[in-house]
């Protein structure tokens, strides 16, 4: 399978996951505006505010209304080319750290970096690349 024909293939399982969110939403939606149905019967029945809502009902409603967090992944495409390390993500191993030098001498651009910052050259598997993340704050030990 091509390095495109695989990008296209993700793009069709994320698309597809996006359709079974937006049903899933429906649904909570649906379901919540049913509960809350519930709640302002049983608070007219008991003389409680109507309009006063338990923060949890609150809590999800808002989480339903809430747009999705943007995906901290990028097309591989877009990756720094300047020997910037940083995660990549492929099919077939997942998670690694890599980095990006083009070569002129050489059309494989991509290498994995090990835990002791050897590297291995991996060919263009990857489809996704982010940042690396922050490193820890230590704290000086006394």
């Amino acid at each position: 399978m091509s390095d495109t024909d695989e990008v296209t293939r993700l793009r069709a399982t994320l698309a597809a996951r996006d359709g079974e969110c937006e049903r899933l939403r429906v649904v909570l939606d649906e379901l919540l505006t049913e509960a809350e149905d519930v709640f302002v019967c049983m608070a007219d029945a008991t003389g409680i505010d109507r309009h006063n809502l338990p923060e949890p009902f609150l809590n999800a409603r808002a989480a339903l209304t809430a747009p999705p967090a943007p995906s901290p992944w990028r097309p591989i495409e877009t990756a720094p080319k300047d020997g910037t390390q940083f995660l990549t993500w492929d099919g077939h191993y997942g998670i690694r750290i890599g980095r990006c030098v083009v070569r002129p001498d050489h059309d494989d651009w991509l290498s994995y970096m090990d835990a002791h910052k050897g590297s291995s050259k991996g060919g263009i598997r990857a489809t996704f690349w982010m940042p690396l993340p922050s490193p820890p704050q230590q704290k000086e030990r006394t």
